[in-house]
């Protein structure tokens, strides 16, 4: 194929919302790989399938004719356009970041990873590509050790993947052959092997077993608690620690997607948008590959900062407050405002309107408690793990369980002062 015509991205009107959808053509195994590109506004968008795969390395990389030009493009996206093409019932329309992005184009970038939430949960399935011949055993059998093979899969070490799966309304998993797997046939299998499976399983433990137990409720997260949970999987560009959560994660955040700021840039603003800012330091700043002397330098900084005050109450006495060690978690309807980015210095602006008299302690109302405990059995009986009459857990599921439980009933059924 001749390089005498590359390709080139005709614009996205941002205020638009728009997306470029793929359709492929339908050709023999062999023959070369034909594509068309077309600008679609996304509310108006035909029925598209979203695709979820690993990049992989960035050599060697294969060429495809987009519209009568060549585009390059990586290895296993090549597998998988080939593999896919020859799928009877494939949808028309997909849409594939390599392919659907301007990668070139810092700009449209941006604006296409803020919009990752929508294209994600709007789309009627996400296609999982999963190039792995170990997809067979598993289909012929629901055998839990070929699960568990498949499931150490570099796809489940993915980053992305966590908002990707999180957000779909149906997911799908393509394997060579034209085999396909259903999320729920994984998910029952492991609710039926619970004891066995776990005990075998050797995973990390913040990558596929995380996301099999969140799965079930899809409720968007805290930023921190994103980056503690899954920053550990991988991401070809350091930034996207903190930015391949954003489509998870509230929108009172109000975090800008900027990928002309450089990974220290992106680091203080995530801890900075922290409450627990020591943690999420360390486990970002490790997992970034920011030198352990940055970090402490930053934490040094932040933990010690003092804050000026002017009281305009005279009874109150100046120097009652004059230090700040971490960030109060506003409700869902107070926008945070983007923090400041060149000084490195966080300014507060503040007014004293009243006096605290007393602290009561925070408890929480029969209503929520009976609320909450009929969601953590909804949440228990969906996970398929519930063992015993009583409805409790056992062996390693129970753990981890529980722990998804304890995390999504925190930081989502709200807390009543009973003063």
């Amino acid at each position: 194929m001749g390089r005498s015509a590359p390709y080139t991205h005709q614009p996205l009107q941002e205020a638009r919302e728009q997306i470029r959808l793929v359709m492929i053509e339908r050709a023999r195994f062999n023959e070369p790989l034909t594509v068309h590109l077309q600008i679609f506004d996304i509310n108006n968008a035909p029925k598209y399938s979203a695709l979820s795969y690993t990049w992989g390395p960035a050599k060697p990389s294969y060429l495809i004719t987009v519209d009568g030009r060549w585009l390059d493009i990586r290895k296993n996206l090549f597998h998988f356009l080939r593999e896919f093409r020859q799928e009877p019932g494939r949808p028309e329309w997909l849409w594939i970041d390599q392919i659907s992005i301007d990668q070139t184009n810092v700009k449209e970038r941006n604006h296409q990873v803020r919009f990752m939430s929508r294209i994600y949960s709007q789309c009627y399935s996400v296609t999982v590509w999963l190039n792995d011949d170990n997809a067979r055993d598993f289909v012929s059998f629901q055998d839990p050790a070929a699960l568990a093979q498949l499931l150490r899969n570099e796809y489940f070490s993915r980053l992305w993947i966590v908002q990707e799966v999180l957000l779909a309304q149906h997911v799908r998993f393509l394997t060579p052959g034209n085999l396909w797997i259903s999320w729920d046939a994984i998910q029952d299998t492991v609710g039926r092997t619970a004891n066995s499976f776990f005990a075998k399983l050797d995973l990390n433990p913040s990558s596929a077993m995380s996301l099999l137990a969140l799965n079930v409720e899809r409720l968007p997260s805290s930023l921190e608690w994103c980056i503690l949970e899954f920053s550990g999987n991988k991401c070809e560009d350091p930034r996207d620690k903190v930015y391949g959560f954003m489509g998870l994660v509230d929108p009172c955040y109000n975090f800008d997607i900027d990928y002309s700021r450089s990974k220290v840039d992106v680091y203080r603003d995530a801890v900075y948008y922290s409450r627990n800012r020591s943690e999420v330091a360390q486990v970002l700043g490790k997992n970034m590959g920011i030198e352990a002397m940055e970090i402490d330098k930053f934490l040094g900084h932040v933990e010690h900062v003092e804050f000026p005050l002017t009281l305009s109450n005279p009874s109150l006495r100046e120097g009652s407050i004059s230090k700040t060690k971490g960030v109060y978690g506003p409700r869902r309807s107070v926008v945070l405002e983007p923090l400041p980015r060149t000084t490195g210095v966080l300014s507060l602006n503040s007014k004293v309107n009243d006096v605290v008299q007393s602290i009561a302690p925070i408890t929480r109302s029969d209503s929520l408690l009976t609320q909450q405990e009929k969601a953590r059995r909804k949440f228990v009986h969906r996970k398929g793990a519930v063992s015993i009459g009583d409805g409790s857990l056992h062996g390693s599921l129970a753990s981890l369980a529980h722990k998804t439980w304890t995390k999504l009933s925190l930081n989502k059924i709200p807390a009543i002062n009973a003063g």
